[in-house]
């Protein structure tokens, strides 16, 4: 059997699964941990793109740029390319490339015509001018974010008592939208916007992207927000667009974001979708599930496959000091005489954890990657691409994974490069470096620098990536392998392990850890204060926390290692264990 074909025999054994790739209407699928979501869901994508006659397609939108890259490998596993009728990327990427680039001129959007994405530089710089206008003053990256959070979550505008009751963080986010507007630059958040707007606001534009894609597949629904939902109701439930979302409303993390968990349940609880719950989990032992539901204020029914029950381990130091030492000095080389390095992941509530376990790691001779959103540069369509450039130059050129031709085809996909000879010509410039740097033990640094002067730097390839707002990314990635950089020791092969390290201690947020597993999980820093944090002071931010801790714990497969201060336990990690000791 190919590919494909073993992934749907894979689901006929799961009568959950097997319902939701059988669906033919609107259907909403609610899975939990290691329920086998994404194999759900890409056997469906693929079920979908061999139904629906070319040239019209299907479009995957998912939360981010990682969640994209694991789709994307999973779909290339089944023998699914991306490609212009088979889309996978954020929403941020889906309304660039598909409603606002295309559709944009013809509905009369002013800047569609010469697109450019405004760099954190820039937006600091409209700010500040905006700033001066309505006579505001505070930290200017907070009122950024407070800005950001507006604009996902209030989309019309209304008046807030909730945390703008004076109206201060609206005016100064129309003074800063005006300054970038009059720059001729757009943002992350306004080209979902603009492009939702055009969207509800004109018929045609519904029943063209329709033609294009008739179906609009969701990945991890509970985190997209406001904008992503109300394009789903354009779409789907005004223009004929079918349906097929995958979430869990108990893995919201991210309401800083502007993700907002009830969406999912309000979407899950109309008439004219299906829902299908899947119950069953592949990932973790017995012991492990119901401890991790357990953290959560109301009961699941998932039920562990594995048939072993699994290990949860409670350490209590006197502070975070002594929970580092004991980590390096006792923990991680016990952890070590049953698993790989790259089978262990150390998680933190924030970033203020990492340096001191990052110092202590390195001074014991420990080799950590440190992954996520935390991590050396930021992982943006082009970082994550280069990653994947760097691992077919590592060894993906002798075992064909990943493949050129999707290289290739990404590559033209993020330039936005239309014209014939323009396209040609970039494949050329990558393909011949591809060629001449097939090198897994070259230094990262030099390997990016030659990247640089023979890809980046020639013809219209540094121009594109400016418009789209990578060469910022870029920037970043190559400071970071610099000769004092934090990824100056890296070599090809280790630019390639970004995305996990099977011969690395892997390091990350609890944010950033939402869609892996590993064998063996360790949560550091696990105290009152930190999680939840002292700020959350709400029943909303509380919760919030909840979903977050259990996040955590679901990613472990065989054991969990709880790291608290004996003097500020966490409340989760109290109610876990006193679950455990009644279980």
């Amino acid at each position: 059997m190919n590919g494909y074909d073993e992934a749907v025999a894979a689901l006929r054994e799961n009568e959950e699964q097997w319902k939701a790739f059988e669906s033919r209407g609107n259907c909403v699928v609610l899975a939990g941990p290691g329920s086998g979501k994404t194999r759900t869901l890409t056997t469906k994508m693929a079920r979908l793109l061999r139904e629906i006659r070319a040239p019209r397609g299907v479009a995957c939108v998912t939360y981010s740029t990682e969640c994209a890259r694991e789709l994307r490998r999973r779909l290339d596993g089944i023998g699914v390319e991306e490609s212009d009728r088979a889309f996978v990327g954020t929403l941020h990427a889906f309304c660039l490339r598909h409603i606002l680039g295309v559709f944009g001129p013809i509905a009369g959007h002013a800047l569609s015509d010469h697109l450019r994405i405004a760099k954190e530089s820039q937006r600091l710089e409209a700010l500040s001018v905006a700033m001066r206008d309505v006579r505001a003053g505070g930290d200017p990256e907070r009122l950024l974010r407070d800005i950001d959070l507006l604009r996902k979550t209030n989309l019309d505008r209304t008046p807030s008592t909730e945390w703008d009751p004076n109206g201060a963080i609206e005016r100064l986010c129309v003074a800063y939208e005006s300054r970038l507007r009059e720059k001729e630059l757009l943002d992350f958040d306004a080209i979902v916007l603009d492009s939702l707007n055009l969207v509800e606001t004109n018929a045609w534009l519904r029943k063209a992207l329709r033609a294009k894609f008739p179906v609009l597949v969701i990945d991890e629904y509970q985190d997209l927000g406001v904008a992503l939902h109300r394009l789903v109701y354009a779409l789907c439930f005004d223009a004929g667009v079918r349906l097929f979302a995958v979430g869990d409303a108990d893995q919201s993390i991210y309401g800083f974001t502007g993700a907002r968990p009830e969406l999912l349940q309000e979407l899950s609880g109309r008439e004219d979708v299906e829902t299908i719950r899947l119950r069953l989990n592949y990932r973790s032992g017995d012991r492990l599930v119901h401890a991790a539901s357990s953290v959560l204020e109301e009961p699941r029914e998932y039920v562990s496959t594995r048939g072993d029950i699994g290990d949860i381990h409670f350490h209590g130091y006197n502070d975070l000091d002594a929970q580092v030492e004991a980590l390096v000095s006792d923990l991680l080389p016990d952890i070590l005489t049953r698993v790989d390095a790259g089978d262990i992941v150390i998680l933190y509530p924030t970033r203020n954890e990492a340096s001191r376990i990052e110092t202590a790691l390195a001074a014991a001779g420990f080799e950590y990657v440190r992954l996520g959103r935390d991590a050396a540069y930021p992982r943006t369509p082009l970082t994550r691409l280069l990653e994947e450039v760097a691992e077919w130059c590592a060894s993906g050129w002798r075992t064909g994974k990943p493949r050129i031709s999707r290289l290739v085809g990404r590559w033209i996909a993020l330039l936005r490069v239309l014209e014939l000879q323009e396209r040609r010509a970039e494949v050329r410039k990558l393909i011949r470096f591809l060629f001449n740097n097939r090198n897994a033990a070259a230094s990262a640094r030099s390997w990016l620098e030659t990247l640089d002067v023979e890809v980046v730097q020639r013809g219209e390839c540094r121009e594109q990536l400016a418009a789209v707002g990578e060469l910022e990314s870029f920037e970043k990635l190559l400071s970071a392998a610099a000769e004092n950089g934090p990824l100056a020791h890296f070599t090809v092969r280790n630019l390639a392990g970004q995305a996990g390290s099977s011969t690395h201690i892997n390091l990350m947020t609890l944010h950033s850890s939402k869609g892996c597993e590993f064998p063996a999980v360790i949560i550091a820093g696990a105290d009152e204060g930190r999680l939840p944090s002292s700020y959350a002071t709400t029943s909303a931010a509380i919760r919030e926390a909840r979903r977050l801790f259990y996040v955590g714990v679901s990613r472990a497969k065989d054991e969990v290692h709880l790291i608290s201060s004996t003097s500020h336990v966490s409340r989760f990690v109290e109610e876990l264990r006193r679950a455990v000791e009644n279980d």
